[in-house]
Formats: structure tokens, C-alpha cells, sequence
């Protein structure tokens, strides 16, 4: 008999520290529940919108989202998301039965706009988990795009350009070049203490 290789991910305890978004369900008898995106020992799926999408799909389908269900009496879903600097997460939304609350500050559309189709759906009776999840897995980044921030500091930075020289996974000019664009475009200049690094990756 095969083990249920959910078991172990579901004992694991949530990530506080390193999830994307965290989660405060509500009951209506005053109670509340804390989760977060990421449990501890697992990595979360690199699409924040796609991973964020989906969580929220799971609380339908356990019925916390799905007023119908008589197990689950919840008021409502507080949507949080960490931020860079400041408190380590600030509230983002909040998810009603039939409704959502924004965080003007925060507001995306593209989640709006699912959210808007989410809640249209429960309304006509159809099942949002069956119609919107994405199971599909996301495609792998490449190691040395620049395209969006990836990193919060040098120290992740040049962790990640080590294993890709010690693994022999890029060519060290490739990743010199990939480290001295990002410190341009996301951590304030490349600096005199970059060059230092860099001497010592070819070592």
C-alpha cells in the first residue's frame, strides 16, 4: 500500500517567516485560524498570482469559501502579503462570502478580476475549484534573468551565483555579468565590496 505523500506535507508546520501571503479565517462565533502559503520544508510554486489563486481555491473546496457547506461557518478570509520592508506582512484583502473588501494601497486588477469571477460563479451555483484551479506546474526561471527582483539582499544573491558556478550550472562570466546587472537594477549599484565577491567565485 502506497504512503499518502500528503501526509508529510500536511504535518509540516506553515512558514511564518519565508511565505508570500498569509491567511486569518474568521468563524463566525468569534474564533480564528492562522495559515500562510508555504509550510516549512516545502518551496512555494514560483507564480505568487497563480499560488495566491489557488489557495484561495483550496478554501472553497474545504469549504470555508462555500457558505453551503454546513461544516464550515466563516465570516470571512483575511488575505495578507509580505512586503519588503516595514511589518513582514500587511493586509491585502479581505475575502467575503459574497463580496471582497481591498486594500486600496494593494489593489491588483488581475486579481480583482478573478476574484469578481470566483465570487460570480459560487453565485450561479457552479463549483470554482473545478472551473479555475491550475494544476499545471510553472515553468522553471531562468538563472540569470533580471527581469523581476528575486532577491531581498547581496547574501541570497551571491548564494545563488555560488551554487551556479560550483555546480557547474553557468559559466562564471555568465553569472559575473548576471550579478553585477542585478546589484545595477535591484540591490543600489554594483559596488567596490561586489568586486571582492567576485574575486573570490573564481577562486
Amino acid at each position: 500500500m502506497k504512503e499518502n505523500i500528503k501526509k508529510p506535507y500536511n504535518r509540516a508546520k506553515w512558514d511564518s517567516q519565508n511565505s508570500t501571503y498569509m491567511q486569518i479565517i474568521h468563524f463566525a462565533n468569534g474564533k480564528s485560524i492562522v495559515g500562510y502559503s508555504q509550510r516549512t520544508g516545502y518551496e512555494e510554486i514560483r507564480d505568487r498570482t497563480k499560488l495566491l489563486k489557488n489557495l484561495i481555491l483550496r478554501m472553497y473546496e474545504k469549504g470555508y469559501l462555500n457558505e453551503h457547506d454546513d461544516k464550515k461557518d466563516v465570516d470571512c478570509i483575511e488575505y495578507h502579503m509580505r512586503q519588503k520592508t516595514g511589518d513582514p506582512y500587511e493586509l491585502f484583502f479581505v475575502l467575503y462570502q459574497n463580496y471582497v473588501e481591498w486594500n486600496q494601497d494593494l489593489y491588483r486588477e488581475s486579481i480583482d478580476k478573478f476574484l469578481r469571477k470566483f465570487l460570480e460563479l459560487k453565485a450561479q451555483g457552479e463549483n470554482p475549484y473545478n472551473l479555475l484551479y491550475d494544476s499545471s506546474k510553472s515553468k522553471r526561471l531562468d538563472p540569470l534573468t533580471i527581469s523581476t527582483p528575486r532577491f531581498k539582499g547581496r547574501d541570497d544573491l551571491r548564494a545563488h551565483c555560488v551554487r551556479l558556478v560550483d555546480g557547474s550550472i553557468r559559466a562564471i562570466g555568465e553569472v559575473k555579468n548576471f550579478y553585477i546587472k542585478y546589484c545595477e537594477q535591484y540591490l543600489n549599484g554594483y559596488k567596490q565590496l561586489d568586486e571582492a565577491f567576485i574575486l573570490r567565485l573564481k577562486n
